[in-house]
């Protein structure tokens, strides 16, 4: 009988185990950001808070969802209708912070790249760009917040066009 009992309670607690929500769970939509000036839908979850904030030289929408989904869209003008140059631009921008490590993944819109404090601690982020009717349209991982490469890995989809 006392076996039966530990049986059951190990298998109930890989049942909460197997429950427990991180990123890689989150239940995505469609989400509408024409309203904030982003004529784009991107998938996020469905209680999602979107704050938007103009800063004169760009408009910022973030939307952020507990500490696993966080996502900056940054409108600004475009310098120019050069991708090449806009990409390469966020590339070298990314590149030059302190703890830059590598580019994980590469694509024609974007990137996934991953920063390293020391071995102990790594973050990730992306970007995911569109030039579009002589606008800038940055999409990346929150400000502030700390990313594995999973959930970095799922916002990227999520905006993805």
């Amino acid at each position: 009988m006392k076996s039966y009992r530990n049986l059951l309670f190990l298998v109930l607690t890989i049942y909460l185990f197997g429950c427990s929500s991180d990123g890689n769970q989150l239940s995505l939509v469609e989400t509408d950001l024409m309203k904030y000036g982003a004529p784009f839908k991107i998938m996020a979850p469905d209680s999602v808070d979107i704050t938007e904030e103009d800063n004169l030289i760009s408009t910022d929408i973030e939307l952020k969802y507990g500490t696993s989904y966080d996502v900056l869209v940054q409108i600004q003008d475009a310098a120019d209708n050069d991708y090449a140059r806009f990409l390469q631009e966020q590339k070298r921008f990314v590149e030059s912070g302190t703890y830059f490590s590598k580019i994980v993944e590469s694509d024609e819109q974007g990137f996934i790249y991953e920063n390293k404090v020391d071995s102990t601690f790594v973050n990730y982020g992306f970007r995911y760009l569109i030039l579009q009717n002589d606008k800038e349209f940055i999409f990346q991982s929150g400000l502030i917040g700390t990313f594995d490469l999973e959930e970095i890995q799922m916002m990227y989809q999520a905006v993805k066009q």
